[in-house]
């Protein structure tokens, strides 16, 4: 939206809005506080795919209600510059994890059990055990698909 209309209270991608609550002409210095429609989306996609800890974990606060719903997402992007992709269906996964430059992720699947499934991984691996945290290498710009 950032390319098609220009916004002082966005950041470029439109994804965290600010409000200012007065503006005064004498001074840069502002107030401003965060609307909380911008907070639920931060909420709901850092449910989904968080890097805080210092490694990327996929559907790591899935509700309930979330479980037992289709659930998808695309282009979720981590500090390191991945975009991570994904479906969520009755316990299946597929996602889909592009480098952007990036030269490897560190990945923990969480909410399943069992293994998962990788496509794609520069070093050749097959499969991990769902909540193991890992270090997957992309190879050069090609993407990884991880599914179980």
């Amino acid at each position: 939206m950032s390319a098609a209309q220009y916004c002082a209270h966005a950041d470029p991608r439109w994804i965290q809005f600010y409000e200012f609550t007065f503006w005064e002409r004498y001074t840069l210095a502002t107030a401003y506080y965060f609307p909380t429609q911008g907070l639920y989306q931060q909420a709901y996609t850092d449910a989904l795919v968080q890097d805080w800890q210092g490694y990327v974990n996929i559907f790591g606060c899935m509700t309930d209600e979330w479980n037992k719903a289709p659930l998808t997402f695309k282009g979720l992007y981590t500090l390191n510059g991945v975009s991570v992709s994904g479906k969520w269906e009755n316990g299946k996964i597929d996602i889909l994890l592009h480098p952007n430059g990036a030269s490897n992720i560190k990945l923990k699947i969480s909410t399943l059990t069992g293994a998962i499934s990788v496509a794609g991984e520069k070093n050749k691996l097959k499969s991990f055990n769902a909540g193991e945290i890992l270090i997957l290498e992309f190879d050069g710009d090609k993407p990884i698909s991880v599914f179980n």
